[in-house]
């Protein structure tokens, strides 16, 4: 199969996308506006100059460019306003499912709370169509457990905006997950999925293996507003470096919706309505 035969086929594979940040999912000139709203940094003049900015060198470079570029998500507008732009890049590159995780406590000092987040995000969700989407609240495990634990109660609170999991974010490598264990087993009580970030410190040597171990994998962009990557160059990748054929790039798709949280609902399945997708066939040759 050519390459450009490959292209086009990912783009027309219906995807799930089942580890998304919202706030990493800003499409670049979504933040560019945002920054210019708030007359936030004379650095960035351009598009170019604020790609040139969201490039790190290491994990803490990165959480640092995080928290800087969150200085310019300060009301719930804000929030609308990146959900739909997010919402509308899923759908451009034809991603029909998504789980997104946001990090309230982070906007916390804005007096931004969980309910009106999440209320904001679905606003914004709303206006696009062609992408279901799912939400989860990212505990930060660099603000201690009394931050993680009022916003599971503030989420518990906000589960008609479909906040369906919770998840922990953060500098893994300096504030290790024990001292969450009752929280989250207070989170599993009422209801709540739960997940958390684990190997990225560590780097991709420490999950490349887990595919042919046979243990179901998933790919996603993460963060694709501050990687600048698709799914489409994620699943090239794999079929380029690594000689994953197309049936194993469709059992990755697969394998995200076996693992998603949605929650059990009457009509077709995840994965009825994807494998009926006119998309979904196997390219030929």
């Amino acid at each position: 199969m050519s390459k450009f035969d490959l292209q086009a086929w990912l783009q027309a594979l219906p995807k799930a996308e089942v580890h998304l940040h919202l706030e990493g999912a800003i499409p670049l000139d979504t933040l560019f506006q945002l920054i210019k709203k708030y007359n936030g940094d004379d650095s960035i003049k351009t598009l170019k100059h604020l790609q040139d900015r969201l490039i790190y060198n290491d994990f803490s470079e990165f959480i640092e460019t995080w928290l800087w570029k969150n200085n310019f998500l300060r009301e719930y507008d804000d929030f609308a306003f990146i959900a739909e732009a997010a919402a509308t890049d899923l759908v451009r590159h034809n991603t029909h499912y998504a789980e997104i995780f946001f990090s309230p406590a982070r906007f916390s000092g804005n007096k931004l709370s969980v309910t009106g987040l999440a209320q904001a995000i679905r606003r914004g969700l709303d206006r696009v169509d062609g992408v279901e989407v799912w939400l989860i609240a990212d505990l930060v495990r660099d603000l201690g457990p009394e931050s993680g634990a009022r916003t599971v109660a503030e989420a518990d609170e906000a589960r008609e905006f479909g906040i369906v999991g919770i998840g922990m974010g953060g500098s893994e490598h300096r504030f290790p997950p024990q001292p969450y264990a009752e929280l989250y087993e207070d989170a599993r009580r009422r209801g709540f999925r739960t997940g958390a970030h684990a190997g990225e410190a560590a780097g991709a040597d420490s999950v490349r293996r887990y595919h042919d171990a046979g243990i179901p994998v998933t790919i996603n962009t993460d963060d694709p507003g501050m990687f600048h990557n698709t799914l489409v160059e994620e699943y090239a990748l794999l079929h380029d470096v690594h000689n994953f054929t197309p049936a194993e790039i469709q059992g990755l798709v697969l394998n995200a919706l076996d693992a998603a949280w949605r929650p059990e609902r009457d009509g077709p399945s995840l994965r009825e309505t994807f494998t009926n997708d006119p998309g979904w066939r196997l390219p030929d040759g």
